[in-house]
């Protein structure tokens, strides 16, 4: 990151997983990052500086690996959900669990890359489109990919936002300001 004053700050994480897929138009990659309880990505959340990490992963991924673009940034609850269905339908309660654990966050609106991505387990994440390919109308965390550059540039800029501020001095605990 390079905050207003020109220095150079460097941020640590570790990615829990990278998913990659080569298709027709190139390399694609989609970030995990598991968590202990269901967290859903929240567009207003980055504006505020609160969920920055999952969308740097991305950033830092397509950085670290030339020419490769946005598939997804998901978190991944790694948890043993509780579920409520009748006691006579073990299948049911399979369904209803998987659907419980399915990654949240944001994909590509590309039914190729999607598809690639989430062929060994079609419960991974959420029904993106309708049967004529377009997206469904509840998949609003389904995006063309200037959206997801436009996201993941806004989680970086609050980033470098917030390394000018704590070089100039303001270090309070005020997470939302």
């Amino acid at each position: 990151l390079t905050p207003e004053d020109g220095s150079r700050v460097a941020l640590r994480g570790r990615i829990d997983r990278i998913d990659a897929y080569t298709g027709p138009d190139g390399l694609y990659l989609r970030v995990v990052d598991n968590k202990s309880s269901q967290k859903k990505l929240d567009a207003a959340k980055i504006m505020t500086g609160e969920q920055l990490q999952l969308l740097l992963y991305l950033k830092a991924a397509l950085t670290g690996i030339r020419d490769s673009k946005p598939a997804a940034a998901l978190y991944f609850p790694v948890m043993d959900p509780d579920v409520s269905i009748p006691e006579d339908d073990p299948d049911q309660a399979e369904d209803v669990r998987a659907k419980a654990l399915r990654m949240k966050g944001v994909v590509l609106a590309d039914p190729d890359v999607v598809e690639a991505l989430d062929r060994d387990n079609p419960y991974s994440i959420g029904k993106v489109f309708n049967k004529d390919g377009s997206v469904c109308k509840d998949a609003e965390w389904a995006m063309n990919g200037k959206t997801l550059e436009k996201l993941m540039d806004a989680a970086s800029q609050k980033a470098e936002q917030l390394c000018t501020e704590m070089r100039r001095g303001d270090i309070q605990i005020s997470p939302t300001g």
